[in-house]
């Protein structure tokens, strides 16, 4: 249906992309690609796909979006249960939001710790 729609436009854009050397917009349609395997519950795809966006965005020190794929990456091991994994990456999303003093940021990292904690049933 329109997700195999989205993804099909999503390659091309991403061959696009990749002809022009453009990592930047490769990292973004990697990331909408999270996104639609997200919506299908294809959580390992979406983080795979993140994983892909992450190598960019580190690469290019790209930290404000460093910050959002960390989350996601976070939130995603979340649904999938994997708290140790979660907790790593919510870490993550907080040391590099306190680089660029991002508030914002930290603060839904804590929450997402919060709600880790919350599911593991781990009140200590």
């Amino acid at each position: 249906g329109e997700y195999d729609r989205a993804i099909k436009y999503y390659a091309q854009t991403l061959d696009l992309y990749n002809n022009l050397n453009d990592k930047r917009g490769k990292a973004l349609i990697y990331n909408n690609l999270s996104s639609v395997a997200s919506d299908k519950n294809d959580y390992s795809g979406a983080i795979e796909y993140l994983f892909k966006a992450a190598e960019i965005f580190e690469e290019s020190d790209n930290k404000l979006s460093l910050i959002t794929v960390y989350s996601n990456i976070a939130n995603l091991n979340h649904k999938l249960k994997k708290y140790d994994t979660a907790l790593i990456y919510c870490e993550k999303s907080i040391n590099t939001a306190k680089e660029i003093n991002d508030e914002k940021s930290v603060t839904g990292a804590y929450a997402t710790i919060g709600d880790v904690y919350f599911a593991i049933n781990d009140f200590d």
